[in-house]
Formats: C-alpha cells, structure tokens, sequence
C-alpha cells in the first residue's frame, strides 16, 4: 500500500512540474548573445467576408476588381502584340490605373495608379468600355481653355491635363489644379501634367479604357495625392510636374 502511495505521488508530482514548465515563457531561458526559438507563423486571419483566400489577398497580391478584368476581356494576344497597357478609370474615387497582363496573360496585374478629376454631377464622364484615337499636344476645351497632352478616349470625352488659359504651360489654372481627387471637369478626365504625358505615351490607337462608378470598390493601389499650390507663390502657374525645362518648380 506504501509502496502504491508512493507511485501516485510520484506521478503527481511529474504532471505538476510538466504544467509549470508549459506555462513559462521559453524565451528568458535563451542564454544571453543566443537566438530565441522560432515560432511558427499563424494562419491568415478572415476579412470581413470570412473567407481566408481574400485576407491573403489583400496582404500580398493586389489585384483587378471583378469588374475591371470583365471589361478588359478583349485584350487578347492580338491586343497585347500592339498595347502594353488597359486603363480603368473609378470615377467616384477620381483615379485612374494602368494594368498590365498578369503571368497568365490577362490585363489584370496593377502598376501605377493616377490621381485625377472627372466629371461633375452635372456633366458627368460617359461610363462604358471605350478605345482611344487621336491624341494632341494642345487641346482646345470647353469654355475657351486649353489642355496638354490630350488622348481622345471616345467622343468629346479625353485624358488630358488640367486646364489653362493659353497654350502655355505658364498659365495654370491654379484653382482647377487643386481641385485634382474632386469630380471638377466638363466630363473628361484630368490629371496633372506628367500623368496626362505618361498616359498618352503608352496609349497607341484602341488602347482599352473602362470608365465605371465605383465607389464601393476596393481599388488594388491607393490613389497618388497632389501638391496643394499657393495662389500666392508666383510659381503656382505653373503645374509642378509639366515636364518643360521652363518649369520653375524645377529651379
């Protein structure tokens, strides 16, 4: 009997100590100069939708909403032969964003992401699925002004950068130019000087434009901020980004 007694206590003392030892935190008896032990990670928490495959999404792999890669479905292997890019543009969100083919050959891979100004309530930007044409250096635009670097996206309706009073980049119209991330325009779209630039050098004639009302989705990259331009610096005539040599933004 003494000698069962003894195994229980024995037994009982081994699963007390086990216990004690689960309970420290194995790192402070790492001695000094060592590498802790690694853990490993856990697994990706849900979003809001529950489900884990979007959580692992939304860290890593920024991709096309639905809609957008719907839209630009007639990119096939002839359209890419002839254009690097399709172009989205959310006009509730004022931005626009490049997509190039992604490994499997879709036009759903994000690059680079504009801010812009579309229409106003009154005379909003044409949604739909469009192909560009012509493109100018200048453009005359509603209400006597002009803007630069100009890509027709259908109709009456371009990318072109924010107005100006002639056709010189010393004109600004420093209080539109503010205004970029607000829905401001007669219906195109506009975007500061480099971006309208940037944009018509890579759209040859039927590069896809898909112009749609977003305001509830999720774009894959954040939309760029502007500079906010004093009307009182001398300098605010000038777009900070036009890539004139005579841009004193470049002083």
């Amino acid at each position: 009997m003494k000698r069962v007694f003894a195994v229980l206590l024995m037994v009982g003392m081994m699963v007390s100590c086990f216990a004690m030892a689960s309970a420290l935190d194995l790192t402070s008896l790492v001695p000094r100069g060592s590498n802790p032990p690694v853990t490993q990670p856990e697994e990706p928490t849900t979003t809001n939708n529950g489900t884990v495959g979007d959580a692992i999404k939304d860290i890593f792999i920024p991709s096309a909403p639905d809609q957008v890669v719907e839209a630009f479905g007639a990119a096939d292997e002839a359209y890419a032969k002839n254009h690097e890019y399709c172009f989205a543009v959310n006009t509730s969100q004022n931005i626009v964003i490049a997509y190039q083919q992604d490994e499997e050959g879709v036009f759903s891979k994000p690059v680079k992401a504009f801010i812009c100004s579309c229409g106003k309530a009154e005379s909003p930007t044409k949604k739909g699925i469009f192909r560009t044409s012509d493109t100018y250096r200048w453009r005359a635009l509603n209400g006597g002004v002009y803007g630069q670097f100009a890509t027709r996206i259908t109709g009456h309706y371009l990318f072109h950068s924010v107005p100006y009073e002639k056709q010189d980049p010393s004109t600004l119209e420093t209080a539109e130019y503010n205004k970029l991330g607000q829905n401001a325009s007669a219906g195109c779209v506009r975007l500061a000087a480099h971006d309208a630039k940037w944009i018509q050098n890579r759209c040859p004639e039927g590069t896809i434009v898909y112009i749609y009302d977003g305001s509830d989705v999720r774009e894959p990259l954040a939309r760029p901020t502007a500079v906010k331009l004093n009307p009182n610096d001398p300098r605010s005539c000038w777009d900070p980004t036009d890539p004139s040599a005579d841009n004193p933004w470049k002083a």
